[in-house]
This record gives C-alpha cells, structure tokens and sequence, in this order.
C-alpha cells in the first residue's frame, strides 16, 4: 500500500525489487493499482523469505527519495504470512525540485514554508545533481526573511527559541558553506563568527561544534593556523570530546582538533585526535563519516614522512571513495597518492595520479562545491604539484602551463583586497570580543559596587539593631547581675557538697576494698597462728618429757628432745615470719602511698591479692568455694608501677570474679563448678594480667556502661559504682595502660589489664 506524499501525484507507479530481478522497466505486472483514500496497493504471491525492494514509476530516473533529496535504502522486509506493507513516498528522483515548487505556490507563510524553502535551499547547495549556488543562496534568503516575519506569529510560536536559533544558524551555516565553495572567504568567516554568538547562548553542542569547525575551516583556508588553533581549543572546554558525549559530537570535533593541530605542526596531538576520529567512525553509519578520517590519517603519516602507514590510509579511502562514487573525496585522495610518489620518488605514478585528480576537479567541480568546498583550494595544490613533474621531465610547455594556472588561482583567492576583507573581519571580531569582555567587567564591576553599597547599607541596620539590643540588654544586665551573683552563691554551695559526696563515696569505696582486705587477711593470718599455738603446747609437753629425762640421766633422750624443740621452733619463726609479711601488706595497702613508681613483681602481686581475695569472700560466705588456676609467666621482669594502686585494681577484679562465680552457684543450686583463672604475659611493650570467670558475664548493653562511675549490677548495699571506674582511671591514665573487658552473659566474663612494661627491670635489679 503506497501513498504519495507529493504535491503532484502520479497514477503510475511500480515495484521493484529482489523479487523480480530488479526490474526497472514499467512493468504492467508490478504496477500498483488505485485503492482507498488515494492510496494505490499491488498484491504479490511470494514463498516465505525476506526480501528488498523500492518504489519506481518506471525507472531508475524516476526512482523515490527522501523530502531532502537523500537516496533511500533499499526496503527490506521479511514475509512469513499474509502481510500488508504501508509505504510513504516524499518525492521522487526526477521531480524533487518541481514538486517543491508547486507545494509553495499552495502554502502559507508559516513553518511549514520554512520547511519547503530550506529543503530546496539544501538540494540546490548540498547534492551534485541538482547543484546551483545561486539558486540555493535565493532560498537561503528567502528562509530567513520568512523566518523573520513570522518570529512573533501564533504559528512560530510552537517553535521553541532553540529550535529558532537552531534553524538560522543552519540557514546561515548553509550560506557560509556557499560563499566558501565561491571563494569569498572573509563573507562566510562573518556568517560563521555570527553563527558562533548565537551558538553560545543555545546549550546545544551539535551546533557548537558545527559552527567551531566551520570558523577553524575559514582560518586555514586563508592561512591563518594561529586564530584556527584557538577556536578549535574552544572544543576540549565543552561536552563534545567528554565520554558521555554522543559518538556524532566526538567523530566532528576530533576531525577538527586534527586539523588545526596539524596545519600548526603539532603532529602528535593531531594523530592523537585523528586516530581518535577514526575509532568512533566505525560507530558510525554515513558514507562521509568514514572517509574522513583515513584520509587525514593519511595526510598526518605523511607528514610524519610514514609513507607505508601513508599509503594504507590513502587506498582505504581511493577503495571508500570508488565504492560510494564520491568525486570530490577519490580527488582529493589522489592529490595526496600524488604528493606521497613524489615524496617516494615515483614521479611517474605521481603525474598520473595528480592529473587524474586535476582533471577530476576541473571537469565536475560541483562534487566539490556540494561538499562545501573550494575547487579552486584543490587546483591551487594540484598545479604546482604536476608543473614540478613536468619540469623533472624536461617538459617545459606542460610545466609553465600548469604554474601559471595556479598563479592565476592564487591571485583569485589571496589578491590584496580579499586579504585585506579577511583581516578586517578578524580585526572587527577581535574588536567586538575586547568590548564584550569590558561590558563584562564593567557589568562584574557595577554589581560588586551594588553588592557592598547593599552591604553597606545592611551593615548600618545591624549596627542600628544591635546598639538597640545592647542598650536594652544593658539594662537588663544590671537587673540581672544580682539574681546571677545569688545563682553563683547557691551553685558554688551545690558544688562543694557534690565534690564531697564525690569524695565521700569514693572513700567509702576505698573502706569497702580495705574491709573485704582485712577479711581476707584475718583468714590469711589465722593459719600461721594456728601452728604458732600449737607448736608452743608441743614444745611445753617436750620441755616436760626433757625434765624427767634429766632427772633420769639419759641424756640421750635429752639430746632427742633438744632436736624436736629446735625443729618446732624454726617452724614458729617462718610462721611468725609469714604472719609477720601479712601484716605489712597491710599496712602497706592502707596506708595512701607516695604515688611513685618502683619496681614491682606483678607475678607476687597478682598471687597474693588473689589468695587474700579469695579468704574475704570465704569470711563472708563460709559455704564458698571455687576452683583457682594459675598461669604466670615466669620469664616476666619486674616492671615499675604503683603497686598499692595496682593491686587496688587486682584486688577490685579478683572480687568481682568470685562475686560472679558465687553468684552463679547459687543460682544453680551447686550444679555448677566455679572457676576463676589468672594469668600473665609479655606482649611486645606491654605486660598483660589477665582475670577470667565462668560466672554470670553481662550483656552487651551492661559492658558498655561497666567503667562509667557509679554504675554497678550487685544489689543496693553491697557496691559504690565506683570500683571499676577507679581502677579504669589507675590503669589509662595513672599507668598510661589499658582496662578491657570481654563478656556473654551466662557463660563468664574476662578483664584484661594491660601495662607498659617500658624501663622494666631485670631481676629486680635497676
């Protein structure tokens, strides 16, 4: 089903395609009959497949296009059912420019008209069939005046701004693209330089990167790399070479970093960004998207004097070229294969192929007008080229011919007047940037000075404001400095009673320890008594048996007697001796100490606090027991610590270990076995006492708080809050250690005491 979309319609129209061997003839049996809604349709019997085809009306002369003159692909559908294919022809081969015509003598002033003028403005300037720069420069005009008149219309208003700006630069970069292939540099660099002042109020970077390589396009043309060089920087500023840029944006703005790198000598950037092009051209699907890059690659690898590298690129496009029969590109090409046989010495191959491209050029120079380009650059390089082959051959008609035909086109291009035009544009642009930067300044200038007048002027509020609030708060001051002196009076009272409660408490912590200490040590002292006393009665029943043995006279037996009573009284000296070390430890723990650090056998305090804690809890409770292992390192030295404060510590650890366990037996009704382990080791800098029950432990929550002041888990009445948190201060701040602790509530807890062991002695000797 086949509807044409034309404004002259056409009753014959055929099919053709893989199905019938391409036939282009006006077939009768491929010709599509009239149907519904001006529609025509043809029905085809055809086994299951895919197949190709296009819309003719007869021939290939006659053959579809699209509304801007493009070819169209060959249509390719896949038939495995009953299948209704709907087709839209835009215009046709032979009539894309009358057809045009006859739709603008119907329509109005409106964007549909910007549509049909541009269009036309585009086949005329754009494709070598139809090329005619006077007529697309007349459609250019008349697009842009329409575009002009109806800006303010009901209708342009479904346009946004964008689309607007988009539209005349497009316009505009068609006229440019123009006056180029004309020769009339300095007009389209003015186009371009406008173009490039829009372009920078529009956030479109398709545009941006259009106009950049249309301005740099000028530059080179007239020689001028330096200002080329600096409006092709403008591209590295901007989103076009950034990897979330489209493949389109970054392929154009690399051909154009490229060649300015490479017109200014800089040939490691410009291979950098052409090979760059290149990659991303074979994202690419247009024909001309792929010739591009080989061919300046090409050129770069030259240039490099890499000629086999050369080489390669320049028949991957002559093969690109011949293949799409695009005229300018296999021209060009074929200068350059010519430059590279000279270069080679070749000067055979390099005439052939530097006449061929010349004859190429001048015999259908609109395949490169289309292309927005000059002919007469292309001659201008040529020429010479093949009047320097011709003087190697002697051949000196043919030399001098061909020198003063690019003599000719030199004073064409670049005659006094035409550099004179050039300069000014540049100079007026350079002007016109110098004054836009100064309005900016002034423009930065004039909203900082109203920045610090309103700065001024706010500060001078504040200042009114805050004169007032000082005032006000003056007197406010004087009423309330009585209430604050009374508040300082009371809070000071309140301190001082808080600081002695502090205090209170934490003598009554330091009592509760020495009370559980005494304890421990009354049952501690009560044993080495307990053989004083009975070794004294055993001497007096021996001084007895001694007595009747003199009277005897056996002095044997006397001598016996005399040895047993020597051996007991050794036993009550070390008795005596052992109750005597108590006794000091004692005192030694009671009394408040210098504070001074000396060297300490923390293995002897360890045991000892341990045994006199155990004896405490078994002076309360006479029904505990519990199991005490003992794992000290005997390699330990001594180390220098305060031993009353330490063994505060030990002694606050040990208890809070047998109050765990006895807790837990009782809990359990003696079906539990209570253990507390202690052990000591060396650790690198450090010395480690270790305190481990298999008692009642805390949860995690309880662990936390543990060292905090005041916060205890035994009943009211039987703990401060303070033991833990006193010894937590002696280890880190007073032995500059460490007090950590490990728990599972239900199966235990583990304190470790952790003390630099740095100036430690050995033997206990400093």
């Amino acid at each position: 089903m086949v509807t044409e979309r034309t404004a002259i319609k056409h009753d014959r129209i055929y099919l053709s395609g893989s199905f019938n061997n391409w036939d282009s003839t006006a077939n009768a049996t491929y010709r599509l009959q009239p149907s519904e809604n001006g529609a025509k349709s043809l029905t085809l019997q055809l086994p299951a497949g895919k197949y190709e085809y296009k819309i003719t009306r007869g021939n290939w002369l006659t053959v579809e296009k699209d509304s801007w003159g493009l070819e169209i692909a060959n249509h390719v559908i896949t038939v495995s059912r009953d299948t209704v294919v709907h087709h839209t022809v835009e215009a046709w081969r032979d009539q894309i420019i009358t057809d045009k015509w006859q739709a603008l003598a119907n329509a109005r002033e409106d964007t549909a008209k910007v549509f049909l003028l541009t269009q036309l403005a585009n086949i005329y300037g754009y494709y070598p069939e139809w090329y005619n720069a006077d007529s697309a420069l007349f459609y250019v005009r008349k697009t842009l005046l329409l575009l002009q008149a109806i800006k303010t219309s009901m209708e342009f208003k479904a346009w946004t701004a964008q689309q607007y700006v988009g539209r005349f630069i497009d316009l505009q970069e068609m006229a440019a693209s123009l006056l180029h292939a004309f020769g009339n540099y300095s007009k389209a660099l003015e186009l371009r330089l406008k173009n490039l002042q829009l372009a920078q109020t529009e956030n479109n970077p398709f545009v941006m990167v259009r106009v950049l390589d249309g301005v740099t396009k000028e530059y080179i043309a007239m020689h001028d790399y330096a200002n080329a060089l600096i409006y092709g920087r403008r591209l590295l500023q901007g989103p076009v070479l950034s990897p979330s840029g489209a493949d389109y944006l970054a392929w154009r703005g690399s051909l154009t970093l490229a060649d300015v790198y490479y017109y200014n000598g800089k040939l490691d950037s410009a291979l950098f960004f052409s090979r760059q092009a290149y990659e991303l051209s074979e994202k690419l699907t247009a024909f001309y998207q792929k010739v591009f890059a080989p061919q300046q690659l090409g050129d770069i690898y030259a240039k490099l004097h890499n000629r086999s590298l050369a080489f390669v690129y320049y028949r991957e496009t002559m093969t690109l070229a011949a293949k799409n029969r695009d005229l300018a590109a296999l021209a060009k090409v074929q200068q350059s294969m010519a430059s590279l046989f000279e270069q080679s010495g070749v000067p055979d191959s390099a005439l052939y192929y530097a006449k061929h491209a010349f004859a190429m050029v001048q015999g259908e120079p609109a395949d490169v007008k289309a292309w927005g380009e000059n002919p007469d650059d292309f001659l201008l390089i040529t020429a010479p080229l093949i009047a320097r082959l011709y003087n190697q051959k002697k051949q000196n008609d043919s030399a001098y011919k061909y020198l003063k035909f690019s003599i000719d086109i030199r004073d064409r291009l670049y005659n006094a007047e035409k550099l004179r035009e050039f300069q000014n544009v540049s100079f007026n642009e350079s002007i016109r940037q110098q004054q836009q930067a100064q309005e900016v300044k002034a423009k930065q200038q004039a909203y900082e000075t109203r920045m610090k007048l309103y700065g001024l002027a706010f500060g001078m509020l504040v200042l009114l404001i805050v004169a007032g609030l000082l005032i006000r708060n003056n007197r406010n001051k004087q009423k309330a400095y009585t209430l604050v002196q009374h508040q300082k009076v009371e809070t000071e009272r309140a301190y001082e009673q808080l600081k002695a409660a502090q205090n209170q408490l934490v003598q009554q912590e330091k009592m509760a320890s020495l009370g559980e200490l005494t304890a421990g040590i009354a049952h501690e002292i009560q044993n080495p008594l307990n053989f004083v006393n009975n070794f004294a009665a055993v001497n007096k029943e021996l001084l007895s048996e001694m007595r009747d043995e003199i009277e005897k006279g056996n002095f044997e037996g006397v001598k016996g007697i005399a040895g047993d009573l020597e051996a007991n009284e050794e036993k009550i000296s070390h008795h005596g001796k052992r109750a005597d070390s108590i006794v000091k430890g004692m005192l030694q723990h009671a009394r408040a100490g210098t504070g001074r650090k000396e060297p300490t056998d923390i293995n002897q305090l360890a045991d000892e606090y341990l045994r006199l804690s155990f004896q405490g809890m078994r002076a309360k409770d006479k029904t505990f027991t519990a199991n005490i292992e003992t794992h000290f390192d005997t390699s330990l030295s001594t180390i220098r610590a305060v031993p009353q404060d330490i063994g505060r510590v030990l002694l606050n650890l040990f208890n809070n270990a047998f109050y765990a366990v006895r807790e837990k037996q009782k809990s359990l009704n003696g079906q539990y076995d209570p253990k507390v382990e202690v052990s000591s080791k060396g650790e690198g800098d450090h010395v480690l006492i270790i305190v481990k029950d298999n008692g009642v432990g805390m949860s995690p929550k309880v662990a936390e708080k543990v060292f905090q002041p005041f916060f205890t888990t035994k009943p009211t009445g039987e703990g401060t809050g303070l033991g833990l948190s006193l010894s937590y201060d002696i280890v880190t701040k007073g032995h500059g250690g460490e007090l950590k602790v490990g728990t599972k509530e239900g199966e235990g807890s583990e304190f470790i005491v952790q003390l630099p062991n740095s100036g430690q002695q050995s033997n206990g000797l400093q």
